[in-house]
C-alpha cells in the first residue's frame, strides 16, 4: 500500500511548528523543575557549621564518608542520611518501595553514633516497566509529592517529610520520613482482625482511626490540597500508641500544582469516586452523577480541586466501610457498573432512608451489624453519588470527635 504523498506534503508546513511547540514545552517543564526544587530547597534546613566549626568541615565529611562505607550504607545530604547498599524492602508499590535508613543529628558540629535514628527511605524508581519498555521518570512528580508534603507535614497525623534526595541516588528519587516501629498500614490490622472476629475492627477503634484521618484530610483540604489515593493501604497505624498517619502522596493535587502534573484518572478502582470515570458513561448516566458545568474542562483550578476533594471523601467512606465491616464496599468498583452500585442509585434516586440498610437486606441477605446507626449514617454521607452532597472531611472531623 503507497503512501499518500499529498497528504504528506499538506502536513509537512507544520513540522517546524510542531517543534517549536515541542521546544517552549520542554523549556517550560525545566523553568518548573527549577521553581519546585528551589522552593523545596527553601524548606529543608540542613545542618549547617558555626564559624568556630568551620576547620572541622573537612574532618567531618571524611569521617561520615568512612562511616558509611564501613557500615555498607550510602551517605546522602552531607552525611545526614544513611541508607544500606541492600536494605530490607518493608513496602512495595508499583514505582517505589520502602527501605529503612537512618538519620544521625549533630552535636556541636560532630556525627554522633548515639544521635542516630531509624527513618523509613521512600524509593520512587526513576525507570519504569511499561508495556515491556523502560520509560523513564518525570523527576517533577516526585518534586511535587516532597512539596506538597512538605506544605501538610505539620499536622501530627501526616507523615512527617525530613528531607529530600533527588539527584545522587543513579536509580532512585529519594524521600526520607520519620519512621514509627511495628507500625502497619490499615489493610494489614483490618485483615488480623477479621481472621479472629469475621469482621474488620471494632466501631470504637474504627471511629477513633477515622477520627485520625479524617483530621489528616481536614488539614490537607484547608491547605487546598486533595490526596486523590485514600485507601486502607495508605494509613498507617502504631499498635502502642493508636496513632495513625495519612501516607503516599505521590497523586496528590494542589491549587498550586502545575496542571500539567494532574492526573486526571487516578486511584484505586475499588476507592475511587464514580465521577472518575464519567467520560465512560452514557449521557444519561452522567447528567445523573454530575451537572454539566462540573465536566467543563475549562473550569477554574479552585474548582478542579474543590472536585477532587469531593472524591478523597468517597474514598474515605468506603475506607471507614471497609474498616467496620471487612470487606470493600465496591469489590469490582462502582464506576464498572458494581451491583452494589446499582443499589445506591436506586436509593438515592427513591429517597430511601438508609443505602447501608437497604444494601445488606437486599444485596448481602443479612443484617447490617456491627456498626450503629450513628456511624453507618457517617458512611452513608460520605458515600453519595451526587459529589456535592458529601459531607466535608472537617465537618466528619468534628462528628467524630468527642
Amino acid at each position: 500500500m503507497q503512501p499518500d504523498t499529498s497528504t504528506h506534503s499538506r502536513t509537512q508546513p507544520h513540522t517546524a511548528a510542531h517543534s517549536r511547540t515541542q521546544l517552549q514545552a520542554a523549556q517550560r517543564q525545566t523553568h518548573t523543575m527549577a521553581g519546585l526544587l528551589s522552593l523545596l530547597s527553601s524548606y529543608i534546613v540542613y545542618p549547617t557549621l558555626t564559624n568556630e566549626e568551620t576547620g572541622k568541615n573537612q574532618e567531618m565529611e571524611e569521617t561520615a564518608e568512612t562511616t558509611a562505607v564501613k557500615e555498607s550504607f550510602v551517605a546522602y545530604n552531607k552525611g545526614e542520611f544513611l541508607v544500606n547498599k541492600e536494605p530490607p524492602i518493608i513496602g512495595k508499590g508499583s514505582f517505589a518501595d520502602v527501605v529503612v535508613g537512618k538519620r544521625r543529628i549533630p552535636n556541636a558540629g560532630q556525627w554522633w553514633k548515639e544521635n542516630e535514628c531509624a527513618i523509613a527511605v521512600k524509593r520512587i524508581h526513576k525507570t519504569r516497566s511499561l508495556g515491556g519498555k523502560e520509560v523513564a521518570a518525570k523527576p517533577a512528580y516526585s518534586l511535587e509529592e516532597a512539596r506538597l508534603l512538605l506544605l501538610a507535614r505539620s499536622h501530627p497525623n501526616v507523615i512527617n517529610l525530613l528531607g529530600v534526595n533527588m539527584f545522587d541516588d543513579p536509580s532512585n528519587f529519594l524521600l526520607f520520613f520519620e519512621f514509627i516501629p511495628n507500625a502497619i498500614d490499615l489493610y494489614e490490622f483490618v485483615m488480623s482482625n477479621i481472621t479472629t472476629t469475621g469482621y474488620g475492627v471494632t466501631e470504637s477503634t474504627a471511629c477513633d482511626i477515622a477520627r485520625q484521618l479524617a483530621g489528616a484530610l481536614a488539614h490537607c483540604h484547608a491547605l487546598n490540597i486533595a490526596h486523590r489515593d485514600v485507601k486502607l493501604e495508605n494509613a498507617l497505624r502504631c499498635p502502642t500508641t493508636g496513632r495513625v498517619l495519612l501516607i503516599d502522596f505521590g497523586l496528590a493535587s494542589s491549587v498550586s500544582t502545575d496542571p500539567c502534573l494532574d492526573r486526571t484518572l487516578c486511584g484505586t478502582a475499588s476507592y475511587a469516586a464514580p465521577e472518575l470515570a464519567i467520560a465512560n458513561l452514557s449521557a444519561k448516566r452522567r447528567r445523573f452523577l454530575i451537572s454539566g458545568s462540573e465536566v467543563d474542562e475549562k473550569s477554574s483550578r479552585q474548582g478542579r480541586i474543590d472536585r477532587f476533594k469531593e472524591m478523597d471523601v468517597w474514598s474515605f467512606g468506603i475506607t471507614l466501610f471497609s474498616m467496620l465491616f471487612g470487606y470493600a464496599l465496591f469489590p469490582r468498583a462502582a464506576i464498572q457498573g458494581d451491583a452494589v452500585f446499582e443499589v445506591l442509585q436506586r436509593v438515592e434516586a427513591g429517597g430511601t432512608s438508609s443505602f447501608l440498610e437497604e444494601l445488606f437486606t437486599s444485596h448481602y441477605k443479612k443484617p447490617c451489624v456491627p456498626a450503629s446507626a450513628r456511624t453507618v449514617r457517617l458512611v452513608e454521607e460520605c458515600v453519595r453519588v451526587e459529589a456535592s452532597r458529601r459531607i466535608s472531611m472537617e465537618e466528619m472531623h468534628q462528628r467524630l470527635s468527642p
